[in-house]
């Protein structure tokens, strides 16, 4: 049986959520908009060959986000059920640039 996410409203590939029920996405967040915003700044040249590393992930959201900037994004995450969702989300989204360990 798939776990519920409880943290992230993030958009897959296919257009679903996994959490439709939220109003808001995990993409519209201020901080994850401010975190983007302030990675370019750090890194003007541009995220490629930097790496990312997303300690105690939840269910990967903010990771998924760094990845679709551009960035080598690793989540990290120990509870067996966000990293079930985790995986679930890195299947959803074809994010080469992503990865999820525990």
């Amino acid at each position: 049986m798939a776990n519920s996410f409880t943290a992230h409203n993030i958009r897959l590939d296919d257009g679903s959520l996994t959490k439709p029920e939220q109003p808001w996405q995990t993409e519209d967040l201020a901080l994850v908009k401010f975190t983007k915003q302030f990675l370019r700044m750090v890194f003007p040249d541009g995220a490629a060959g930097k790496r990312v590393v997303d300690l105690g992930c939840l269910e990967g959201g903010y990771t998924v986000e760094l990845a679709r900037a551009g960035f080598d994004a690793l989540g990290i995450e120990v509870r067996e059920s966000n990293f079930e969702n985790c995986q679930r989300v890195k299947a959803g989204t074809n994010l080469p640039n992503l990865a999820v360990r525990v």
